[in-house]
């Protein structure tokens, strides 16, 4: 069994997964972490880069803790040069010791059940409260037991014995309907300590993290016995043992311990959730690393980043995972931001796009999809799909207000560097404002470190800001009435449109096109003249 999964896990190496997921789940660890003061990316930012798209390609965890601690890394940006240099310690490893990383894998691949995506709820939520009073419930004990005992002796006793019983009948199953599927996500702590405890020694923890997460592995372990005993309903489902958990069912009630060991329970991992927490990111870690190491193994190539302070940005070879034989692309920006223009289908969205999803990855994977990459650690804003908001009455161009507004107020937050992204500013309004708004617009944010990446049509602008961004453009190319792209980008202003010509290739009428044409130079001819 163990070859036929090493050779499982061989042959899915460096593959994404191929499964369906819920991202409710996956997000649960991330939505209850205390997000005031702390920067995180905002779910227009998520919608803008496509990203639980490219979370699906990147994700080659193989536990449902690893998953929901890569999506917590990715949102929440949690880290720092120095938690890099340690995950790819973790990382180099794994790479370098095949049969840790199989034997890894196997272990966390037993936190993969549907219920294993729950344990951030036993670490931060509100544990359900003792339904009833324990005095009420020693009471009762109490009185059932002298009713059993006196039952033998004095066989009238019975008579109150029966009340009693119907009584913690009643408690019994009241109790159990409420806790539901709690029983269920403590007995998964059990495997959650069990599963770190072999994943330590295949390792390479040492000092005292290990010594801290051993520590940790017991306090849980002391929860064991009490779970076990609240797992007895399983054994209902087997022939043979169905006669065990009959008998075991009827002390149960009329004991009451399952509502006494459960509302112990509830208070020891109440005690503990700093140990539980401790062990559910020491396998987090692990299970990202050694996802980090299959992607890396399933790329075309890629590169460590150079993390740097100042205002540049570096990229040779740059190219989207997930864009089929994508063309690469370099560029260079030293203490000025990039304005980017060319017709549509050219690149510049997809471009900008991979800048970011680039930037996202190398801050917290630690790997660029680049031959080299070197920035500063940015924090990401964007603004580029925009729609009409019909249920709040706010037409594009509010909601485009609206959007680009938020980059505004993060810019001027003096402890942070911000990387902003706007595909096609306000091409919701008319041209003259259009631009003159932009021109404003983007040399506030063009400031500090900042860096602003915009794509436009708008010609003008070229000129409007060359002293603070460099300019760059994708071009299309018609031969023989044919539109073709080379989609790759080129250092300067665009020369010429090819949008009439277009109209031509697709076979808008020649009166239409023609009309177009005069025009156009005769709005040139206005402007120049």
């Amino acid at each position: 069994m163990k070859e036929k999964k090493k050779n499982r896990i061989l042959q899915e190496w460096g593959k994404p997964k191929n499964i369906d997921v819920e991202f409710d789940l996956i997000a649960q660890y991330e939505s209850y972490q205390d997000k005031e003061n702390k920067w995180q990316l905002s779910e227009k930012t998520l919608i803008d880069l496509d990203f639980k798209s490219f979370f699906l390609f990147v994700d080659r965890t193989s536990s449902a803790i690893g998953q929901q601690y890569l999506y917590n890394q990715f949102l929440q940006q949690s880290v720092n040069k120095e938690y890099l240099l340690e995950q790819e310690s973790l990382v180099d490893f794994y790479s370098s010791h095949l049969d840790n990383k199989i034997k890894s894998i196997i272990d966390l691949e037993k936190l993969s059940r549907a219920n294993d995506y729950y344990f951030p709820y036993l670490m931060f939520s509100e544990l359900p409260k003792k339904m009833f009073k324990s005095w009420l419930i020693n009471i009762l004990q109490i009185a059932m037991l002298i009713g059993i005992v006196f039952t033998f002796k004095f066989p009238i006793v019975f008579v109150a014995v029966v009340p009693l019983f119907a009584i913690n009948l009643f408690l019994h199953y009241t109790h159990k309907n409420r806790i539901g599927n709690f029983t269920v996500y403590f007995s998964r702590l059990t495997t959650l300590s069990s599963a770190l405890r072999k994943l330590l020694p295949l390792s390479n923890f040492e000092g005292d993290k290990q010594a801290k997460l051993s520590l940790a592995i017991k306090d849980i372990d002391q929860i064991t016995s009490q779970v076990l005993f609240l797992k007895t309903d399983n054994l209902q489902n087997n022939e043979f043992a169905a006669f065990f958990w009959f008998i075991l069912e009827i002390f149960k009630i009329l004991s009451l311990t399952e509502i006494t060991v459960f509302n112990k329970l509830v208070s020891k991992i109440e005690s503990t959730r700093q140990q539980i927490i401790q062990v559910y990111n020491a396998i987090g870690e692990i299970d990202v690393a050694i996802s980090i190491s299959s992607l890396r193994d399933g790329l075309r190539y890629y590169s460590i980043p150079e993390f740097v302070n100042n205002k540049e940005l570096k990229v040779k070879s740059l190219y989207h995972p997930l864009v089929p034989n994508c063309i690469p692309n370099d560029i260079e920006l030293i203490n000025k931001s990039l304005l980017l223009t060319g017709s549509n289908m050219a690149g510049k969205s997809t471009f900008i796009k991979t800048l970011n999803l680039n930037a996202l990855c190398a801050q917290i994977l630690n790997t660029s999809f680049t031959e080299h990459y070197s920035a500063p650690i940015w924090q990401l804003v964007t603004s580029m799909t925009i729609k009409d908001n019909l249920d709040e009455g706010m037409s594009y161009y509010m909601e485009e207000v609206s959007s680009i507004g938020e980059l505004i107020t993060s810019s001027e937050e003096k402890d942070r560097t911000y990387l902003f992204t706007i595909d096609e500013i306000f091409k919701g309004t008319n041209t003259i404002e259009r631009i003159s708004t932009a021109k404003a617009i983007l040399e506030y944010l063009n400031k500090n470190n900042h860096m602003v990446l915009v794509s436009t049509h708008d010609i003008e602008l070229t000129k409007l800001l060359q002293k603070g961004f460099d300019l760059y453009f994708f071009q299309e190319s018609i031969a023989y009435k044919t539109l073709a792209f080379d989609y790759k980008i080129k250092k300067g202003a665009i020369e010429r449109s090819n949008a009439i010509n277009i109209l031509e290739i697709v076979g808008y009428p020649k009166t239409i096109t023609d009309e177009a044409k005069r025009l156009a130079i005769e709005i040139k001819n206005e402007k120049t003249g």
